[in-house]
């Protein structure tokens, strides 16, 4: 295998014009409706010609650049967003079975994000080589792959900052104890 080595300045600059360009990429595929992403898992990604070792480094790389799309630290991440959605339901339905709950939302929630990742995959291991696989997901894996990785979101926030864009807006949720009835209108006396 031959590598090309550039100059000092122009490794960065590929390694920062790669990772917008697939943060971009990302960014899309994440921001497909979950709906929208079930319908398309739905029909089968595998075509004739997908070779299963590069769908498998194709799975590598992608979650080492974007972990939160991997499988695994989807379910490592479910015990922090599932009393909130167990809140939530319970609110809606005062007699939940939270047990039942739980176990369904955790097997549709990894279902779906199997799928998509499933579907990732496939679709990025049609755009690159084997070979280029594994250099992705080596430089990914790699300490200078991994501080781009988490350097990335902070960059684009600055990037946006820069540009008077301000930082992107934050979900505020309330929770029913930090909610307020609306004050009733003092009754009118003469």
């Amino acid at each position: 295998m031959r590598f090309t080595r550039f100059p000092a300045g122009r490794t960065k600059r590929f390694a920062t014009a790669f990772a917008t360009a697939l943060s971009a990429l990302f960014a899309f595929v994440s921001a497909v409706p979950a709906q929208t992403m079930v319908h398309l898992a739905q029909k089968p990604p595998v075509a004739a010609s997908d070779d299963p070792a590069k769908v498998a480094t194709a799975k590598q790389f992608i979650a080492l650049y974007h972990p939160n799309s991997d499988p695994k630290t989807v379910a490592g991440q479910m015990d922090k967003i599932m009393p909130r959605m167990i809140a939530a339901a319970q609110q809606r339905d005062p007699k939940l079975d939270v047990k039942k709950f739980e176990a369904e939302q955790r097997v549709a929630i990894l279902d779906r994000v199997t799928k998509s990742f499933d579907l990732q995959a496939h679709v990025v291991s049609r755009h690159f080589s084997l070979a280029e696989l594994k250099q992705l997901a080596g430089f990914f894996g790699s300490p200078l792959g991994r501080k781009l990785t988490d350097e990335s979101p902070k960059i684009q926030k600055d990037v946006m900052l820069l540009r008077g864009m301000g930082p992107p807006p934050q979900r505020v949720t309330i929770s029913p104890s930090q909610a307020q009835t609306p004050a009733k209108p003092a009754p009118h006396t003469k």
